[in-house]
């Protein structure tokens, strides 16, 4: 794989991370608390305010994660999403506990990361972030394999071309009219009467 498409490839996790976090970060709320009201209660509590430009930053992101899938970078084994899983899973559970803990302090909570960890709430978010990752490292690593693959050019039958700089400057053949297929370099010729 080239560097780009590891960058995309970069690229792709993040944005589907971002988009299993706000999955799960929703999910557990909407779990908690089914009743709307006592939910926004809640929400305004634990600083959510910010909560609807997030999920509009995160399906930002995850439109983008799509968008930059590599092409022809293709995950060829049936177990290629484990690795995507792994890393999906440790940003979206690391992402998870970043948030609520920014939340809290932006509307001075307390209770610092020890309280947070110990709230069943963020417990709860943290076993969800698990299946989802796993679902999306499933999506991705399918999105991967479905990917059209890049034709390189000498397989698609034109002749390989050096990088740039590099070699023999090409050779211009060009003939004069009446003129064989002959180089223009050396002595000149005689003419024929």
């Amino acid at each position: 794989m080239s560097r780009r498409d590891a960058w995309r490839v970069r690229a792709a996790l993040t944005g589907f991370a971002a988009g299993g976090l706000m999955l799960g970060h929703w999910a557990v709320y909407l779990l908690r608390e089914p009743d709307v009201h006592a939910r926004t209660r809640l929400l305004a509590a634990t600083g959510h305010a910010l909560l609807p430009q997030l999920a509009v930053l995160t399906v930002a992101a995850l439109v983008v994660g799509v968008c930059v899938l590599p092409y022809g970078a293709r995950a060829t084994s049936p177990g290629a999403w484990r690795p995507l899983a792994r890393h999906l899973v440790a940003l979206q559970c690391g992402g998870f506990v970043c948030l609520e803990l920014a939340e809290r302090l932006w509307v001075h909570a307390g209770g610092g990361i020890a309280h947070l960890l110990g709230d069943p709430t963020i417990a709860a978010g943290l076993v969800l972030q698990v299946p989802i990752g796993v679902v999306a490292a499933l999506l991705l690593a399918l999105l991967l394999r479905l990917a059209p693959v890049r034709v390189p050019p000498a397989a698609a039958g034109a002749p390989p071309r050096p990088p740039a700089g590099h070699g023999p400057a090409p050779r211009l053949h060009t003939q004069r009219p009446g003129q064989e297929a002959r180089s223009l370099r050396g002595p000149p010729l005689r003419s024929h009467p």
